[in-house]
């Protein structure tokens, strides 16, 4: 996968980004944060969850803005790699400029089962992004599902 690659799977299938998935719909993005006008395009004003983990190096805060606002739940995680922000001073990020949907689950695979039952009833989208150390472990899981 190159930088910018996007792939949309389910919970069981990986299916090519021209597909529309059954809910819910799992967009993977390995870097940077998803064209949120684009994504509505598609998918309308089904429930958006998002799982993000973030490098250090990496501006978090305006990644995070864009989502800000947007979403129903973020679920912030560590992507693998010693490079990795903190979960913890992302949401106390969040915390500060008023967002009250977020919360650390560590693990990059857990974070989207979290994400994926909070908007399965509305037929809903999970985002996973941030990083390609975040996108890399749920790729993996997706494809052994």
């Amino acid at each position: 996968m190159t930088a910018g690659d996007d792939t949309e799977a389910t919970a069981a299938l990986t299916v090519d980004d021209a597909a529309v998935a059954v809910p819910p719909a799992v967009l993977v993005r390995d870097d940077g944060v998803y064209d949120l006008a684009g994504m509505r395009a598609v998918y309308g004003e089904r429930p958006l969850g998002v799982v993000f983990g973030v490098l250090r190096e990496k501006d978090a805060a305006s990644m995070l803005a864009r989502l800000k606002g947007e979403t129903d739940v973020i679920v912030l995680t560590r992507p693998e790699s010693e490079r990795a922000a903190d979960p913890a001073h992302l949401e106390y990020g969040l915390l500060d400029c008023g967002e009250r949907r977020a919360m650390v689950v560590e693990d990059p695979v857990e974070a989207l089962g979290v994400v994926v039952e909070a908007v399965r009833s509305g037929a809903g989208v999970v985002l996973v992004t941030g990083s390609l150390s975040t996108a890399a472990p749920v790729l993996r899981w997706l494809r052994e599902a």
